[in-house]
């Protein structure tokens, strides 16, 4: 089937608009590119801004204090609050048992 005089001219005369749609395609791609690039730096400057409002609170805050005798004073609980920590101490400790023939014989009957 070939192509007539006909047919080139409607070709012809519609490539301008194919070419409009073209270029506006284009356009739209470096837009939405252009877009999500100001979008991800706009992230990244929020982002930075956190950290940096979160390290200062925490050089703002004050610091908290492991004193024996300041925490006693002040807490009505504090005996029981150190026996508490004595007991898990005492029950963290690992009793290891070592025998001195461990490793010497070998069963190999089973």
């Amino acid at each position: 089937m070939a192509l007539q005089p006909i047919d080139l001219s409607t070709v012809y005369s519609q490539m301008d608009k194919v070419a409009k749609y073209n270029a506006s395609q284009a356009q739209n791609t470096q837009i939405v590119s252009e877009l999500s690039q100001e979008r991800f730096s706009q992230e990244n400057l929020q982002k930075a801004h956190t950290v940096s409002e979160a390290a200062k609170n925490e050089a703002d805050s004050p610091k908290i204090k492991n004193d024996a005798h300041g925490s006693s004073q002040n807490a009505p609980y504090g005996n029981s609050r150190r026996k508490s920590q004595k007991e898990e101490e005492n029950s963290k400790k690992v009793v290891q048992i070592t025998d001195p023939r461990l490793g010497q014989h070998i069963d190999i009957t089973r």
